[in-house]
């Protein structure tokens, strides 16, 4: 899930993050039980800012109006094709930080929902204001971000990271740019140790596919878990923002 400058994506880093979305997709209990803890905050006119190959897509693409934005033209080759039959979602190449992307706002969007996308983007303030704009005062933004810095490693670098968050950064970061923040907590607790192993010890510049596969079979009892009892941290935030 990425969107922002090309400047900040190569082509190596476009295919690393292909190849890792692919892999991503296969993790469908984890995937699923992300989108039923995001679903409620999520209303009929969407835009998805970042979408890549459609592995959050998939559970909004139903929804009577879903707009899918990426500048990475492969990803969004791979998108229109997964769900062509689909008539109230598009798809089109779009840079989160040009100004062409206000050209939106016409679609009464009543929700934004920004998947792993700011920590990719060279201004992530341009980016929020643009969000702000694409919305309507009261619509929500659902934002998700990779926290824990010491976590730092090859992983971060090959996928085009240009940052990680603390939530005092998050919090702030949505506050200034025009948002108040409804909820926010911690996901995936156990994968931080899993992403220190494999970008800071291994060095790997890309999850194994059986990384997938073991965290897959352990999400039914994680989610039991941080759905009763919220982490204290974890290898991403989501924050659920109000456009005020």
């Amino acid at each position: 899930m990425h969107d922002g400058s090309t400047a900040a994506y190569n082509q190596a880093a476009i295919e690393d993050e292909l190849e890792q979305q692919r892999r991503l997709s296969q993790a469908d209990a984890y995937l699923t039980w992300l989108f039923r803890n995001l679903g409620p905050y999520i209303g009929d006119r969407v835009l998805e800012v970042g979408c890549a190959i459609g592995n959050i897509t998939q559970f909004l693409i139903d929804k009577p109006h879903v707009v899918g934005i990426d500048v990475a033209p492969e990803m969004i080759e791979v998108i229109r094709e997964r769900f062509s039959d689909h008539p109230g979602f598009s798809a089109q190449v779009c840079d989160i930080l040009d100004p062409a992307v206000l050209q939106l706002a016409e679609q009464a969007f009543d929700t934004v929902i920004c998947p792993h996308v700011l920590e990719h983007v060279r201004d992530d303030e341009l980016a929020m204001r643009h969000v702000r704009e694409l919305l309507q005062p009261g619509g929500r933004l659902v934002l998700l971000v990779p926290t824990v810095k010491w976590v730092w490693g090859t992983l971060d670098v090959a996928t085009g990271h240009q940052r990680r968050y603390n939530w005092r950064e998050v919090k702030a970061l949505c506050e200034r740019n025009g948002f108040r923040i409804q909820d926010h907590w911690y996901v995936n607790f156990v994968a931080v140790f899993g992403w220190y192993y494999t970008g800071r010890i291994l060095k790997k510049t890309i999850i194994p596919t059986e990384q997938y596969g073991l965290y897959n079979r352990l999400t039914p009892m994680l989610a039991r878990l941080e759905t009763w009892l919220r982490p204290p941290m974890g290898l991403s935030v989501v924050a659920v923002c109000e456009a005020i």
